[in-house]
C-alpha cells in the first residue's frame, strides 16, 4: 500500500513537471539565428549613392564607386567607378535593386533582443548583456542609437544586425572591434535615418541608409556605405575598404504537391524550414556555411521525396554554394498508404461457396410382418414396425463436386440393404430378450 502511494505521488510530480515544461515551451518564443544577405551586384561597392560628395582631397575607396551626381574632388578608387558617362549603368542600377532586396531581407528577420524605447548608447548599455559586448543576433531599437567613446566589441562567429528606428551616430575616436571570428562581412547597420561617423572613428560592417551617410575626417571603415537613393559624403583622408568575404551559400527549396489519390492540399499548406529558418518555395535564401536539416509541417497523408541537390533531408552548405533542393509530396491513398512509384491493382476476393446439399425425406415401404415360429409355448407373431429411414438425396449443382457415399445415385439398392440389416439386428435382439424371459 505504501509503495502504491509513493508511486502515485511520483506520478503526480512527473505530471506537474511535464506540464511546466510544456507550458514553458509554448510561452517561450523560438529564436532564429541572424543571417546575412548575398548583396548581389552591390557586393563590390565601397560607396553606392545617388549623389556622392567629397569635400576635400585624400579620400580612398578600396572597392567600386557608383553615383549619378559626382563630387568636386575625385577620390582615389581602387575599383570601378559607375557614372552616367561611364557605363554600364545597368550594373549600377542592378546594384541599387539588390541593395533594396538585401534591406528587405534583413528587415524580415525577427529581433532577438529589443532595447527599451528611446535613444540607446550601444557602448554603455547593459540590458542586452555585458557592457559594450555583443554576440551574434538581431538587435532592435525604438529610437536613435549611438556608439560612445568606449566603443563596442562584436564577439563570436555569426551575423549581427542592428535595426535602428532612427539615426545612427558614432562619436569621435570611437571604435568597433571584431573578436573571436566576428567579421565585417556579417555585420549590418540598417537605420531608418541618416548615419554620421565622428572624426577619427573606426567603423565596421555594411550600412544601408538611403537617408544618407556622412564621414568625419580620418574615418577608417571596413565595410560598405550603401545609399542608392541618397547622398554619401566623405571628408579629408577618409578610407573605406570593401572586405574580402567568402560568398555565403545560397539555397533554394522548390516544393511540388501531387494529388493523385484523392487529397487536395497545395504548396501553401506545407510550411518549409531550413534549420529553424522559415523559407518560401522557389525563393533563394542565403545561409552561413554548415549543415542544415530541411523540414516541413502539416505533411500528414503525404509522402515526401527529396531531389535536386538534396539526397536526404540534411544538406551541407559551403561558402560559394548555390544549391536547389526539391521536395515532392505525393498524397497517400485515403484509408491506407501509398508510394508515388508504386501502382496498385485492386483484386476482389472471390469466395467459393460450400457445396449445397438438400435433404429430402424418402418414403420407405410398408412395415414387413415376419412370422416367427418358436417351440412351445406358441408365441403370437410379432409385428416389428420399421423405422422411417431418411437418407440424403443428392442434387448435383453444376460446377461443384459430388459428395457423400452415394456418388452414383444408387440409393434404392443401398436403402434396401440397410433396411434388411436393421430387421436382422432387431430379430436377434428380440430373440435374446424372449429367451431371457422364458428362463426367468
Amino acid at each position: 500500500m505504501i509503495k502504491k502511494l509513493k508511486m502515485r505521488k511520483l506520478s503526480k510530480r512527473c505530471f506537474v513537471l511535464l506540464l511546466i515544461i510544456l507550458i514553458s515551451g509554448i510561452i517561450s518564443p523560438s529564436v532564429n539565428a541572424a543571417t546575412s544577405p548575398s548583396l548581389g551586384n552591390a557586393i563590390t561597392f565601397g560607396i553606392l549613392s545617388s549623389t556622392y560628395t567629397n569635400t576635400l582631397v585624400g579620400t580612398t575607396i578600396n572597392g567600386d564607386l557608383g553615383y549619378t551626381t559626382g563630387p568636386v574632388f575625385a577620390p582615389t578608387v581602387a575599383g570601378i567607378t559607375y557614372t552616367p558617362i561611364s557605363p554600364p549603368l545597368s550594373i549600377y542600377n542592378a546594384a541599387g535593386t539588390d541593395q533594396a532586396a538585401s534591406l528587405a531581407y534583413l528587415n524580415a528577420q525577427a529581433c532577438t533582443f529589443t532595447f527599451a524605447p528611446g535613444a540607446i548608447d550601444l557602448a554603455t548599455d547593459t540590458t542586452h548583456g555585458p557592457i559594450g559586448v555583443y554576440t551574434p543576433g538581431i538587435y532592435c531599437t525604438d529610437g536613435a542609437a549611438s556608439i560612445g567613446t568606449g566603443g563596442i566589441t562584436l564577439d563570436g562567429v555569426g551575423a549581427y544586425i542592428f535595426r535602428i528606428t532612427g539615426a545612427l551616430t558614432t562619436v569621435a575616436n570611437s571604435v568597433v572591434t571584431l573578436s573571436n571570428g566576428a567579421s565585417s562581412c556579417n555585420l549590418w547597420w540598417t537605420p531608418t535615418q541618416a548615419i554620421t561617423l565622428g572624426a577619427d572613428s573606426i567603423f565596421k560592417g555594411g550600412a544601408i541608409a538611403d537617408s544618407g551617410i556622412t564621414f568625419g575626417d580620418n574615418v577608417v571603415w571596413e565595410g560598405r556605405a550603401l545609399a542608392f537613393g541618397g547622398t554619401v559624403t566623405t571628408n579629408s583622408n577618409d578610407t573605406i575598404t570593401v572586405p574580402t568575404c567568402a560568398v555565403s551559400p545560397i539555397l533554394k527549396i522548390v516544393k511540388t504537391v501531387i494529388n493523385d489519390s484523392g487529397r487536395t492540399k497545395t504548396i501553401s499548406d506545407f510550411p518549409l524550414f531550413v534549420g529553424a529558418t522559415s523559407v518560401i518555395s522557389n525563393i533563394s535564401n542565403t545561409f552561413n556555411a554548415g549543415a542544415y536539416t530541411i523540414s516541413e509541417t502539416n505533411a500528414d497523408g503525404y509522402s515526401p521525396t527529396f531531389g535536386g541537390d538534396c539526397t536526404s533531408s540534411v544538406i551541407t552548405l559551403a561558402n560559394g554554394d548555390n544549391k536547389t533542393c526539391t521536395i515532392s509530396n505525393d498524397d497517400d491513398m485515403i484509408g491506407g498508404s501509398s508510394n508515388s512509384n508504386t501502382s496498385y491493382i485492386y483484386i476482389p476476393t472471390i469466395v467459393t461457396p460450400a457445396p449445397v446439399i438438400f435433404i429430402a425425406p424418402i418414403a420407405v415401404p410398408t412395415p414387413i410382418v415376419v412370422p416367427i415360429v418358436v417351440p412351445t409355448p406358441v408365441v403370437a407373431p410379432i409385428i416389428i414396425p420399421l423405422p422411417v429411414v431418411v437418407a440424403p438425396a443428392f442434387i448435383t449443382v453444376p460446377g461443384l463436386p459430388k459428395t457423400g457415399i452415394n456418388q452414383d445415385n444408387n440409393f434404392g439398392y443401398n436403402a434396401t440393404v440397410i433396411s434388411f440389416g436393421i430387421i436382422i439386428c432387431l430379430y436377434f435382439l428380440n430373440r435374446k430378450y424372449r429367451l431371457k424371459s422364458l428362463k426367468s
